[in-house]
């Protein structure tokens, strides 16, 4: 199966030397967030001026600046959830995807994605991202 993960330039060095493993799930409970390591976001969507996510509220850098292909092998599938999925797993977690044009095309991996099965990795034009 075919994904993408959008990362700000200064992430990729990183990620095409170890993979993706600083990902991270965060369930809104009523108490607060709590933050589950080893979650990896990725799309279904290649276009980066979709990606609803992607603000520059909270940082000051393009989020979308390269495009990464992953290729999950088939006996990995098991650990890939939509958004049905991780909200089955943690109901809090479905207020991640209120409000947020897109996220049907949303998928998270558990577990570290390899650099090998990175297949591409694309710098997007400036201002291409939201």
């Amino acid at each position: 199966m075919t994904l993408y993960h959008f990362c700000a330039a200064k992430h990729i060095k990183s990620i095409l030397r170890h993979g993706l493993d600083q990902g991270g799930l965060t369930e809104i409970k009523p108490t607060g967030f709590v933050v589950h390591g080893g979650w990896t976001w990725l799309t279904t969507d290649p276009d980066p001026a979709h990606q609803s996510w992607a603000t520059s509220n909270l940082v000051q850098y393009s989020r979308t600046a390269w495009r990464l292909t992953i290729e999950i092998p088939d006996e990995e599938y098991r650990r890939l959830y939509d958004r049905l999925g991780v909200t089955m797993l943690y109901p809090s977690c479905s207020a991640l995807f209120r409000g947020f044009v897109g996220s049907e095309n949303w998928r998270v991996f558990h577990g570290t994605i390899p650099k090998e099965w990175i297949k591409k990795a694309e710098e997007m034009p400036h201002g291409a991202g939201a």
